[in-house]
């Protein structure tokens, strides 16, 4: 390890004392010579002089100053090609700066600032980390406009877009942009939302229907800092006002809709969107959120062909699975049959689908009215295990919770002199009903 690098490592763990002196040390093997600065009136470009000057300067409180000037003075004559050196100074700069008195703060930001300036114009690679670590500085100094701040996170997010992915991050330069622009722009509401969707629509590039940790971490701090500062009502009448401008803009129709539907908007505004928006940028999304409107209005075929339409537009298995669940969860007070079919294609779709064997036990031990003997009701009970043992294969947690029941059900099959007495050939029984399938006992 170098001499500058302990330095830092010692900066940072509040033990620089002792590990200068081990830097000292090293020093005294490496150290590098240059015939150039001065100080005291003796030539000092050893590194490790230069070292333990610094050391005995910031070993008495009030003097990190000091210990600045004298990095500064060998960095100037010595060792400005030196990338270490630099971010040495960043660190004396970074522990000075907590040290001021608040009415010095600014001249100590204002120096480290001018240091990020004179390392990016030796080290151009660095420039984008230390647009980063301005915007940061500036935001946590309490001595900047927001738009100051969010500028400097401007300049960070243009330079590295990948930066989008650091939520902290993304939240700060959010909300930085939130706070200037309603304190100083006339059309604050107009303005605002045109910078939401400048941020949110990257966030759904590429037609992604579903997005990653990050990027779902984003759209919340979004939609947050968004609700924060505008009404649900003031969101609505944007919306509406501008319908017209988006309505052949995928994009920003996608993006909409998905910020109207997370509002729990239930006026026209967010059928008039989702509809539009399923004519122009036609995907899974669309449909089912059409579909959840029809179950609302009580429009139950509209529902059914919508959601039909979402999951012929995934490629998800699961996704797919839950939405046969909702056709049947719409369907299995009127259309038990339907439910069944649903369940199944859902169980099918994606064998691990629990929820799925789940509805569909409590579908088989709901009815009561159309069986024509006790019989059926037995074959009824004997299906619904066999849900539980599907669910034993695939979810062990929600399985526990179903033993109990299950040893209930158990009790109720029919034994060898029932099945004899009943005159059931091949324990086998035919139910009818909405059920249609035949049911063969186990023995017992």
């Amino acid at each position: 390890m170098t001499n500058s690098n302990s330095l830092i490592l010692a900066l940072k763990s509040k033990s620089f004392s002792l590990l200068i002196k081990r830097v000292f040390f090293l020093g005294l093997i490496i150290g590098t010579t240059c015939a150039h600065a001065q100080s005291k009136g003796k030539v000092l470009c050893k590194s490790d002089e230069w070292l333990k000057e610094i050391d005995d300067k910031i070993k008495v409180e009030g003097h990190w100053d000091e210990a600045y000037d004298l990095w500064n003075a060998h960095f100037a004559n010595c060792t400005k090609g030196n990338e270490q050196w630099y971010q040495l100074g960043d660190e004396l700069l970074e522990n000075r700066w907590s040290f001021a008195a608040t009415n010095d703060k600014r001249t100590w930001v204002s120096r480290r600032i001018q240091h990020f300036q004179a390392y990016d114009r030796q080290f151009p690679r660095n420039k984008q980390k230390h647009q980063v670590q301005l915007a940061r500085l500036m935001d946590v100094s309490g001595m900047f406009f927001s738009e100051q701040i969010s500028a400097a996170y401007d300049r960070a997010f243009n330079q590295d877009p990948s930066l989008f992915t650091d939520p902290e991050l993304f939240a700060a330069y959010w909300t930085a942009t939130a706070a200037w622009q309603k304190k100083h722009t006339p059309n604050f509401q107009e303005v605002f939302m045109d910078r939401f969707l400048d941020l949110a629509i990257p966030l759904f590039k590429e037609k992604r229907e579903t997005l990653g940790n990050q990027e779902q971490t984003n759209w919340e701090f979004l939609c947050n800092v968004l609700i924060q500062n505008l009404t649900k009502e003031e969101i609505v009448y944007w919306a509406q006002n501008n319908f017209v401008c988006f309505k052949n803009q995928g994009s920003e129709l996608n993006v909409i809709t998905r910020l109207l539907k997370q509002l729990k908007v239930t006026d026209s505004s967010i059928d008039l969107y989702a509809a539009q928006l399923d004519i122009v940028q036609p995907s899974s999304f669309s449909a089912e959120l059409l579909a959840e409107r029809a179950v609302l209005q009580r429009k139950v075929l509209d529902a059914l062909h919508y959601f039909k339409f979402a999951i012929d537009r995934s490629g998800n298995k699961l996704y797919k699975a839950t939405t046969y669940y909702k056709m049947a969860l719409v369907t299995q007070s009127t259309d038990k049959e339907k439910a069944q079919i649903y369940l199944i294609e859902a169980t099918q779709t994606d064998p691990s689908f629990s929820r799925g064997y789940l509805q569909l036990m409590e579908l088989y031990l709901s009815e009561t009215s159309c069986l024509q003997s006790a019989m059926e009701q037995k074959a009824l009970a004997y299906l619904a295990i066999q849900q539980i043992e599907a669910i034993e294969k695939v979810d062990s947690r929600l399985a526990a919770t179903l033993q109990k029941r299950k040893g209930i059900l158990q009790q109720q099959l029919p034994t060898d002199q029932e099945l004899k007495k009943a005159q059931i050939i091949d324990r086998a029984v035919d139910l009818g009903c909405w059920v249609h399938q035949t049911i063969s006992f186990p023995a017992k």
